[in-house]
């Protein structure tokens, strides 16, 4: 199974949105988005990551039988589960101050994580022409800009 997440933030506006495109095996797709309050596009980043494991988890029949590639262009990540791996720990290092602040995000995709025969981190460059990446990030974009609008009617 293959998956692309990206996250959106207007920084200044304090709205952010997350999108995931999935495709499964069968080479069938999904797609789906939301949106939340946020301070950093790290933050809408690891959300993009926990809902797909969250959706991964509630609708795959043999999790323990599946192998993901996680595609993010968020590098933070591939090089906090690079780290993991490398060191065999069941945690994330949560030294610096990113980590800290998204623990709870952190400590949900490592719950996911152990519970799939393999995950693969993969870092994708955004905005370059890669389809599936491209997707995650019109779904995360349209659903900020949708939290936006509906910031500005509330």
């Amino acid at each position: 199974m293959t998956v692309y997440t990206d996250g959106s933030c207007f920084d200044k506006l304090g709205m952010g949105g997350w999108g995931v495109y999935i495709v499964q095996d069968d080479q069938t797709t999904i797609e789906f988005s939301g949106y939340a309050r946020c301070s950093d596009s790290i933050t809408m980043e690891l959300l993009a990551i926990a809902k797909a494991f969250e959706y991964i988890h509630s609708f795959c029949i043999h999790i323990h039988d599946t192998d993901v590639v996680i595609y993010t262009d968020c590098d933070y990540m591939v090089k906090l589960a690079h780290a993991r791996r490398k060191k065999n720990k069941p945690m994330f290092p949560l030294r610096d101050k990113i980590s800290r602040r998204n623990k709870q995000l952190l400590f949900e995709i490592c719950n996911y994580i152990d519970d799939f025969r393999s995950v693969t981190w993969m870092n994708v460059k955004s905005h370059r022409g890669v389809q599936g990446n491209e997707i995650a990030d019109a779904l995360a974009r349209k659903a900020a800009e949708t939290m936006s609008m509906k910031g500005k009617l509330d």
